[in-house]
């Protein structure tokens, strides 16, 4: 059991940061929050199992031209053993031109790895 006090603005700031990456299309410092296995769940498609195959799919996210990504956390909670946390929030597909195409929510679970909190399960579905 950790000694560090919980603390959710730890995890808010790291979907800050991925979000801000996302935009800049720093693909590996958003693959730095992985785990090696990690699962990413989309609506309407299969799930994606470890890092490598993730990478893929959102390097090809970040280099598309017919749209975009980002998201905003609503809450994080942290367990009160300090090595798993979960946090959700709303997330947006926008076109070029800046218009929303698609919203939609979202939840990932972390867990804390060699002292670091790592992204294990990323989920999200669109509203409509």
């Amino acid at each position: 059991m950790s000694s560090t006090q919980p603390d959710p603005n730890e995890i808010l700031e790291l979907e800050r940061r991925g979000n801000a990456f996302m935009q800049a299309g720093d693909i590996g410092s958003i693959m730095a929050f992985f785990t090696d296995d990690s699962l990413v769940m989309s609506n309407g498609a299969e799930t994606i199992r470890g890092k490598e195959n993730i990478r893929q799919v959102f390097s090809a996210v970040a280099e598309s031209d017919e749209w975009g990504l980002s998201w905003e956390a609503t809450e994080a909670v942290v367990s009160a053993s300090n090595d798993m946390a979960y946090v959700y929030g709303t997330a947006k597909i926008k076109t070029p031109a800046d218009e929303v195409a698609k919203d939609g929510k979202y939840v990932i679970v972390y867990v804390k790895q060699d002292g670091k909190w790592r992204v294990a399960v990323d989920m999200q579905n669109t509203n409509s």
